[in-house]
C-alpha cells in the first residue's frame, strides 16, 4: 500500500500532517451530533460501531509514531478555542527554534556553493523538521545547476522531490526504531562510486542518533 501510494503521488508529500486525536467515543458524538443538525445526512461512517474507529484512530497515530517529522498529533478535546490556542503555541515554539536553523542553513548553504564545505557535517537542535530543511538546502546548493543555494532548476526540483539519483535520505523504515546495517552497508558501497548526474553525493542520515553504535564507529 505505501509503494502504492509513493506511484500515485509521485513522491510528493506534505511538509506536515496534522492529526487532530481525541477519544473515540467523543469523536464519534460529535460526528452525530453534527449529522443530526445537517440537512442531509452524511452519516455514512457513524453507524460503525466503536471498535471501527479505535482501529482507525490506533492506525492514524501509528503513522504519526512511524514518520513523526511528517505529522503531528494534536489534543482535540478541547473547544474550538482551546485546541486553536494549543496548537498557536506549538506553531510558535516551533518557528522560534528554527530561526536559528534558517540562519545556520544558510550559511553552510553558501559555504557549498563555493565548494568549501568539510566532507560530513552534523546538524543537531531543538527543531528537527528545520534541521532535514537545512539539509536538503544545503544538498540543493551541492548540485544546483545554476550554482546557487537552491532555485528552481530540474535538479533542485529533483531534490525538492526526494528523486534525485545522487541525493539520499537514510531513514528508519516504518517496522524499525534504528537504522538497519543494511542501509549503512548499502551507503558506504554506493558512496565509492560517482556520481550519476550531479556534482555531488548527497546522504542525509535522518536522525543520526538511530544509527547503532558500531554504524557510528564506521563512519
Amino acid at each position: 500500500m505505501r509503494s502504492l501510494n509513493e506511484w500515485a503521488t509521485d513522491g510528493l508529500h506534505p511538509d506536515l500532517t496534522l492529526i487532530f486525536d481525541l477519544p473515540e467515543e467523543t469523536g464519534l458524538a460529535r460526528a452525530r451530533s453534527r449529522n443530526a443538525a445537517a440537512p442531509v445526512d452524511e452519516g455514512r461512517f457513524e453507524t460503525e460501531d466503536l471498535r471501527f474507529f479505535r482501529r482507525v484512530r490506533e492506525g492514524y497515530l501509528t503513522l504519526a509514531a512511524a514518520e513523526p517529522k511528517r505529522y503531528a498529533v494534536i489534543e482535540a478535546a478541547g473547544t474550538p478555542e482551546e485546541v486553536f490556542e494549543k496548537n498557536t503555541r506549538r506553531s510558535a515554539r516551533a518557528r522560534a527554534a528554527g530561526a536559528g536553523v534558517n540562519d545556520a542553513a544558510a550559511l553552510l548553504a553558501e559555504t557549498a556553493k563555493r565548494g568549501e564545505l568539510h566532507h560530513a557535517i552534523i546538524l543537531h537542535g531543538p527543531a528537527p523538521d528545520a534541521l532535514r530543511r537545512a539539509a536538503i538546502q544545503i544538498a540543493k546548493a551541492l548540485n544546483c545547476v545554476n550554482k546557487t543555494q537552491g532555485d528552481d532548476c530540474l535538479a533542485c526540483q529533483r531534490i525538492e522531490r526526494n528523486i534525485h539519483p545522487d541525493v539520499h535520505i537514510v531513514e528508519v523504515g516504518s517496522e524499525r526504531k534504528m537504522i538497519s546495517v543494511e542501509q549503512i552497508r548499502d551507503l558506504l558501497s554506493s558512496a565509492s562510486l560517482r556520481p550519476y548526474e550531479g556534482r555531488n553525493k548527497v546522504y542525509i542520515i535522518d536522525p543520526a542518533d538511530a544509527l547503532s553504535p558500531a554504524d557510528r564507529i564506521r563512519f
